[in-house]
């Protein structure tokens, strides 16, 4: 048995401590959550059966410490619970090359059963497809194209457990009514009238986003105003007067 922590590196994930206990591969909970993202790393690891979590007394740069660990099995739930597009990525490099490392040294030599890993690879995809249909159904119920396709890209990573190419940012600048009111010397309410009035809510003048109301914690669709919409609100208010 050896309680030496053995650290590996990924420039994606970064440093992952584990030590052999019993003969078995353990990896430190804390930077398997921090890998996936998992912030309350207490309540995940509260998760796992007993036979897949544990305790280690390990020399650290603090001293002997006592370091809550996860076998191969714990390792994979936790995999499973995560929601990072890069999980799957995670779990290939545990599996590809962190395993085999530790194995070359002799110290290591079970492996999960074949049933076992393709049970677990089989969960990891369910559970997948679970959280992009989620994403499906939330962009079908917007209107608001900018935020569809972002659903829809996000659930097409969740699948392929890779990022895609980032969206392109929209440049053109847009204002909120209270913006354009201020900018005319009207208030926001007299710019939402007029906008109404002559059916300025158009991709022509502007576009619709989410933001979060001001009187709830709900997220509610806002229209947010170009430009060339500031000259238009100008002219018919000089039209009125």
């Amino acid at each position: 048995m050896s309680n030496e922590l053995q650290i590996f590196k990924n420039a994606d994930f970064g440093e992952i401590r584990t030590v052999v206990k019993n003969n078995e591969i353990m990896f430190v909970a804390a930077d398997v959550c921090k890998a996936l993202d998992l912030t309350n790393s207490r309540k995940a690891v509260s998760r796992l059966d007993d036979d897949e979590k544990g305790v280690t007394l390990s020399d650290t740069p603090g001293g002997k410490q006592n370091l809550t660990v996860v076998n191969e099995y714990g390792l994979y739930n936790l995999v499973l619970s995560s929601r990072k597009p890069e999980a799957k990525a995670f779990k290939r490099w545990i599996t590809h090359e962190v395993i085999p490392a530790i194995r070359k040294t002799g110290t290591y030599s079970k492996a999960l059963p074949q049933w076992k890993e393709k049970e677990i690879e089989a969960r990891l995809n369910n559970s997948r497809a679970r959280i992009a249909s989620e994403l499906r159904k939330i962009a079908e119920k917007t209107d608001i194209p900018e935020y569809k396709h972002i659903c829809q890209q996000k659930a097409a990573e969740v699948l392929s457990g890779v990022p895609l190419l980032p969206m392109e940012e929209a440049k053109e600048v847009t204002y909120s009514a209270t913006d354009i009111g201020k900018t005319l010397g009207v208030s926001a309410m007299k710019i939402g009238q007029i906008a109404n009035q002559y059916n300025l809510k158009t991709p022509q003048y502007g576009k619709y986003f989410y933001s979060k109301s001001e009187h709830s914690c709900k997220e509610v669709e806002t229209f947010r105003y170009y430009e060339c919409a500031i000259s238009k609100f100008a002219e018919i208010l000089e039209g009125r007067q």
